[in-house]
């Protein structure tokens, strides 16, 4: 194969990929990610909370131990973020879920129904959980459910700087809620902590969709305040746009439009949207309201190319 590398030029590039000891340098890691999802932690933070989290795992079963009969063995699966609308992904009617609120923003814990039901059992005084599939809590189960997993609940939410409230039994899908259910403050990101847990019925998942994600260790983005503009600038005008989405109709479809009719984009409900200044894609953001009026929340900024 041709190349223009000189010999000289090969060697001092051998050197420089060499540590100082002459052995090769290790490749660095890259974390995979996925840019269509994005996320709040840094992965140092996320590896934080993962050490936290395993440290406190016998306080967490300690606060089952009641109603398992003793502590049950807990290990951490995963921390990670989610969008909320993946709660539902996989459930199947009826399912065991305990809804709870943050600061009025709706989170979720998802258990596997036989689990929870073997659990309730035992609860409730059976000498042995029975052998039992998925079926609706009866009225004493659905009020024990979330009270049976309050207190292991609020020590996971005392470990991530949060406090779990309200937390009720859901088992349908219509009953489920919604992350836009939070009010102006609504957003969709949740923390997602995965805990193995052997109980009455064996091993079983939590899944614990935790909202009011904060960065704790780095500055926030407000606190980054970007250099000074100059003070001839401070009063030009700027045009921002937010792109709500476009089709392509054809002609004929077009002029046969009448009032009333309806326009599909190709925007989801519940996506992001472009922001434009000036025509470039500046920001990314959600339609929310804001004293009465429609308005944008940024999540994210994009910063323009340079030849923009």
């Amino acid at each position: 194969m041709a190349t223009n590398v000189t010999p000289d030029e090969a060697r001092a590039l051998a050197q420089a990929l060499a540590s100082e000891s002459g052995e090769p340098r290790s490749a660095a890691h890259v974390e995979s990610r996925q840019f269509d999802r994005p996320q709040r932690l840094s992965t140092a933070e996320r590896s934080t909370l993962r050490e936290k989290l395993r440290r406190a795992l016998p306080e967490i079963a300690r606060e089952l131990a009641p109603s398992m009969r003793g502590a049950p063995p807990i290990e951490l699966v995963e921390l990670d973020e989610a969008h909320a609308d993946t709660v539902p992904e996989g459930l199947v009617e009826p399912f065991a879920v305990a809804r709870f609120e943050v600061a009025g923003q709706p989170g979720w814990l998802v258990w596997d129904c036989a689990a929870a039901l073997a659990m309730l059992d035992v609860a409730l005084g059976a000498a042995e959980p029975g052998k039992t599939t998925a079926r609706p809590f009866t009225s004493i189960e659905r009020a024990m459910f979330p009270r049976s997993v309050l207190g292991a609940l609020a020590r996971l939410g005392a470990i991530l700087g949060l406090q779990f409230s309200a937390p009720t039994s859901v088992q349908t899908l219509d009953s489920l809620g919604h992350w836009r259910q939070g009010g102006d403050k609504a957003e969709p990101q949740r923390l997602l902590v995965t805990l193995s847990i052997t109980g009455p019925g064996g091993p079983s998942t939590w899944r614990v969709y935790v909202p009011g994600i904060v960065h704790s260790e780095r500055p926030s983005a407000k606190s980054e305040r970007p250099a000074p503009l100059p003070t001839h600038l401070n009063d030009v005008q700027v045009e921002v746009r937010a792109h709500l989405g476009a089709n392509e109709v054809p002609l004929a479809e077009l002029l046969a439009l009448e009032v009333g009719d309806v326009i599909p984009l190709k925007l989801a409900v519940g996506e992001s949207l472009s922001v434009l200044v000036e025509d470039q894609a500046c920001l990314r953001a959600t339609i929310g309201r804001s004293q009465g009026r429609l308005a944008l929340r940024v999540l994210s900024v994009e910063r323009p190319k340079p030849e923009a």
